[in-house]
């Protein structure tokens, strides 16, 4: 569901329409990053004399990563990872030291808190 700003959510974060911008939330680029570094390993212990199952675990590799990546696209609910919120929206301005959770850091805003979230 887009609001009237243009902003709606989606698996990996937040979409600002007409924008081509998807806020992802950390958890989720530390994950593309590890995938797309074993890719890179994987890749560079290839040799042209590549058995099939190196092959294999690179086709595998690449795979996920595209996988991973193809569902911050999908709508549905943000992955904030938070106990009380496991599919909460992400907090694209979340202060240092608070959880990605929009809801916990609004309520913890609203309260005047500085604290981290539990």
């Amino acid at each position: 569901m887009t609001d009237e700003r243009g902003i709606s959510l989606c698996q990996g974060g937040l979409s600002i329409q007409g924008t081509g911008l998807v806020l992802i939330s950390q958890a989720d680029l530390s994950m593309m990053r590890a995938q797309l570094a074993t890719i890179n390993d994987l890749a560079f212990d290839l040799s042209t004399a590549a058995t099939g199952p190196q092959v294999a675990e690179l086709h595998a590799a690449l795979r996920s990563a595209v996988e991973t990546t193809g569902a911050l696209l999908r709508p549905g609910a943000a992955r904030a990872g938070c106990r009380r919120h496991p599919h909460g929206p992400i907090d694209p301005v979340a202060p240092a030291g608070w959880g990605p959770c929009l809801l916990c850091n609004t309520a913890r805003r609203r309260a005047g808190h500085a604290s981290q979230p539990r």
